[in-house]
């Protein structure tokens, strides 16, 4: 998704806003996620390129890729908490009873605009020693942790959704 330099509305989606708070509702949350600036030849996180082509948007001056950190809507950075199936990672982590399990406390998130793109950086914030399974690059950087955009903020776009239904029925009842 792509929007006009500074502005929440336009381009992707002509009249749907950028998510900018969690009260909300009708917006937009878009980001592609990656543990450094995307390369200059990324699938993601560049406009007129990637993607983004195949969408047909080809324009590259006076756009961006959009990003709203689901961590933290109204911007700056956010803790994630993720959600990945158990069996996601190798070595498996212990064994647990759920499908699921959660990693708090592992990861931060933040919306960075650079060189010509945008992403929605995550940085590894885990305590030295830390053994968890952590995301790395699987497919290679031009496509960052696109295989874990949703899984690494499952939590947080729950959390959204919820306050977001909240606001919209205390508005409309």
């Amino acid at each position: 998704m792509q929007g006009p330099d500074g502005r929440d509305v336009g381009a992707t989606f002509k009249h749907i806003p950028l998510c900018t708070s969690s009260h909300q509702t009708g917006c937009v949350i878009a980001y592609s996620t990656f543990p450094n600036q995307p390369p200059a030849d990324s699938n993601f996180g560049r406009p007129g390129q990637g993607v983004s082509l195949q969408s047909g948007q080809t324009a590259t001056k006076g756009v961006q890729v959009a990003c709203v950190n689901p961590a933290a809507l109204g911007g700056g950075t956010g803790a994630l908490t993720p959600w990945f199936i158990t069996s996601t990672f190798e070595p498996p982590p212990p064994p647990v009873s759920s499908l699921w399990v959660v990693y708090p406390d592992l990861y931060t998130a933040t919306c960075e605009n650079s060189g010509g793109a945008t992403w929605l950086q995550v940085n590894d914030i885990a305590a030295p020693g830390d053994t968890r399974p952590v995301v790395t690059e699987t497919l290679g950087p031009t496509w960052g942790y696109h295989n874990d955009d949703i899984n690494l903020a499952s939590s947080n776009l729950v959390h959204d959704v919820r306050v977001q239904e909240e606001a919209y029925t205390a508005a409309h009842h």
